[in-house]
C-alpha cells in the first residue's frame, strides 16, 4: 500500500476483569477489500491512495472513473446509539459495524435517509460524541456532480446519529443532517 490509511482494519480488545486479570482478543474486520487483497495476495481493489496493477488501458481508465467500495475502516472506533453499536471507519471508507463481543463484522452501517442522494458520502472525520447528550457527530465529503465545470465538485456534509436511535446491531439507522457546506 502507499498510504497508511489503505492498510486492512485489525480489531483489539483488552479487557480487564474485577480480579484484576484481563482477557485479549484482536481479529481482522472482514470486509470485501481484505478479502479480495488476500485471495489475489496482492492489492486487488483500488482503495483511497493505492490502486491495483492493471495492465489493460481500457480496464485502468475504467477503475480510475469507478469510486472505491473502500471497506477498509482502519483509522477511528467510535461507538453510536448510546455507546451500544460499534463502528470502525477510515478516511475514504464507509462506516463499518462491529460486536464488541466477539470482534465479528456485521457489515457497512445501514442507514435511511435522503443523505446520499447526490452521491456516497466519503472521507469521514474523526466522529466525536457530546458527552452530555451522547450524540454522535461527524462530517464527510460527498462528490456532487458538477455540470457548468464537467466534473465533480466537493461539498462537506455534516451530521449526527442521535443516542435514541436503534441499539439493535445492523438495524437502518437515520442521520441528522446538521448544515452542507458548498466548496469553490
Amino acid at each position: 500500500f502507499v498510504d497508511w490509511v489503505d492498510g486492512q482494519a485489525m480489531l483489539y480488545r483488552v479487557q480487564i476483569l474485577s480480579d484484576g486479570s484481563c482477557t485479549y482478543r484482536n481479529r481482522w474486520l472482514d470486509t470485501w477489500n481484505h478479502r479480495s487483497h488476500r485471495e489475489a495476495g496482492k492489492i486487488a481493489v483500488r482503495e483511497t491512495c493505492s490502486r491495483p496493477s492493471i495492465p489493460n488501458f481500457f480496464e485502468r481508465l475504467m477503475a480510475m472513473l469507478s469510486p472505491p467500495n473502500n471497506e477498509n475502516g482502519n483509522l477511528h472506533i467510535s461507538q453510536v446509539c448510546g455507546n451500544a453499536r460499534c463502528v470502525s471507519m477510515s478516511v475514504g471508507s464507509s462506516c463499518l459495524e462491529f460486536k464488541l463481543g466477539d470482534l465479528s463484522t456485521l457489515g457497512k452501517l445501514p442507514f435511511r435517509d435522503e443523505l446520499t442522494e447526490g452521491g456516497p458520502l466519503i472521507f469521514h472525520a474523526e466522529p466525536h460524541v457530546d458527552p452530555i447528550s451522547g450524540e454522535w457527530y461527524t462530517c464527510a465529503i460527498q462528490l456532487k456532480i458538477d455540470v457548468d465545470n464537467f466534473g465533480m465538485k466537493p461539498e462537506y456534509v455534516v451530521f449526527s446519529v442521535e443516542p435514541t436511535e436503534s441499539q439493535q446491531p445492523g438495524a437502518e439507522l437515520k442521520r441528522r443532517l446538521i448544515t452542507r457546506i458548498e466548496t469553490e
